[in-house]
């Protein structure tokens, strides 16, 4: 993964996100991106120093001292940054409710062969999964359990249509 399929300010927010938790360092934010995407994304020095910088200068992030590690500095999100953080979410949240995703899906379709599509939509689907598993767990018991019904509803709906496909398939009625 180049930096090229990273979206545009996506780093900004994240490095928003990873200070929010606790108090960053260069070093370790680019440790976390590196672990995380399993090596796919290795954002470099020349890339997170800078702008760990011009988030301290905008006010996003305030640099912290790390005792007994001579110029080694940790940055956390100040008030101002986790209000921009805030912001950007709801923002990516309300434009995940709109047809945008869907339609640009689509378009990206059009590229593939319906062999090529497949196995790429079942690549991405798996990596999913278990980002929603990861997530769900997560959440409070009342929370849980509606996600889940919802979901279910929907792998039920799913299973039904590959039935039927796979039935027409066999020439067995279902």
């Amino acid at each position: 993964m180049g930096p090229q399929s990273v979206p545009r300010g996506f780093l900004r927010m994240y490095v928003l996100a990873l200070t929010q938790r606790q108090a960053e360092t260069g070093y370790s934010i680019m440790q976390h991106i590196n672990e995380r995407t399993r090596g796919a994304w290795r954002p470099g020095p020349g890339t997170i120093y800078p702008l760990l910088k011009t988030l301290a200068k905008e006010g996003l992030v305030k640099p912290l001292d790390v005792e007994g590690r001579e110029d080694s500095v940790a940055y956390a999100v100040t008030e101002k940054g986790n209000e921009q953080l805030e912001a950007a979410k709801r923002e990516i949240f309300e434009g995940a409710n709109e047809n945008k995703p869907q339609v640009m899906m689509g378009l990206m379709s059009e590229l593939f062969r319906p062999d090529q599509y497949t196995s790429f939509f079942l690549r991405h689907y798996r990596a999913e999964r278990e980002l929603f598993e990861e997530k769900v767990v997560q959440l409070n018991p009342s929370e849980r359990e509606s996600v889940l019904a919802e979901m279910e509803g929907i792998l039920e709906s799913q299973i039904s249509w590959i039935r039927s496909l796979r039935n027409k398939k066999s020439g067995n009625t279902p």
